[in-house]
C-alpha cells in the first residue's frame, strides 16, 4: 500500500492531478493523459476515482496489460480481492510478464497468499522466460 504524504508531496501531486485533469478536457481520449491521470489519483488515494480512469483507458485499449495490471493494482488497494485477482489474470493473458514488478509489488500484498496469485505469478514468469530466455 502506499506510505503517507507529506504535505509538500501532497500538494504536488493535487497539482500533477489538476493538470491532467485539464489534459483530459482538453484531449479526450489521449491515453497518455489518463494514464498519468489514474496514476496520480492513486497516489492520492482516490482509488475510486482511479478505477474509473482506469475503465476508462480499458475502453479505449482493452488489451493493454498494463492498463489491466493498474486495474488490478487499484481494485487490491480498495479491498476488491475478486475483482483485483480478475483483472491480474486478464493482464498476464494479455501479455504482462514483469514477474519481479508482480512479485514485490505492495498494492498486491493481499493477493500474495492466493493460490489464483502464485498461479498469475507463475504465468507471467513463463511468458517472460518464452520472450527473452531463461533468468540466471
Amino acid at each position: 500500500m502506499q506510505k503517507p504524504l507529506d504535505s509538500y508531496e501532497r500538494i504536488a501531486l493535487e497539482f500533477e492531478a489538476s493538470v491532467y485533469e485539464t489534459g483530459r478536457s482538453l484531449f479526450p481520449g489521449n491515453t497518455r493523459v489518463l494514464d498519468s491521470l489514474a496514476i496520480s489519483r492513486c497516489a492520492l488515494g482516490r482509488y475510486n476515482q482511479a478505477l474509473q480512469t482506469l475503465d476508462e483507458l480499458i475502453d479505449l485499449q482493452p488489451g493493454n496489460p498494463r492498463f489491466l495490471y493498474n486495474r488490478a493494482c487499484v481494485q487490491s488497494c480498495l479491498g476488491e480481492t475478486g475483482g483485483a485477482l480478475e483483472d491480474l489474470r486478464r493482464a498476464v493473458e494479455s501479455g504482462f510478464d514483469d514477474f519481479e514488478f508482480m512479485t514485490g509489488d505492495p498494492d498486491l500484498e493481499p493477493l500474495r497468499e492466493t493460490s489464483q496469485f502464485r498461479e498469475y505469478r507463475k504465468r507471467a514468469l513463463i511468458q517472460r522466460m518464452t520472450k527473452t530466455g531463461p533468468v540466471l
